[in-house]
């Protein structure tokens, strides 16, 4: 789950995620509400990154989930 929530992040930089998108792209029925796998990717994914990062990676605003505003201009898209 940890690479499809960073796929979907880094694929829109700037696009705020539902949890039921990122359910889909882990393969879960979003209809599940398994809410919870999505917010607990996010929390492993920033303690990993945090002594490499000093921020977190992923943020959770508004029922939504996003790129750190603040490392967005550092992330360089690809478009290939």
């Amino acid at each position: 789950n940890q690479y499809y929530l960073c796929k979907a992040i880094f694929s829109n930089p700037n696009k705020r995620w539902e949890a039921d998108e990122l359910l889909e792209k882990f393969g879960e029925d979003p209809s599940k509400n398994s809410w919870r796998k999505v917010y607990d990717t996010m929390n492993l994914l920033n303690r990993k990154l945090a002594p490499l990062l000093h921020t977190k990676l992923v943020v959770l605003e508004s029922k939504t989930y996003r790129l750190n505003p603040d490392l967005i201009p550092q992330v360089k898209v690809s478009h290939n």
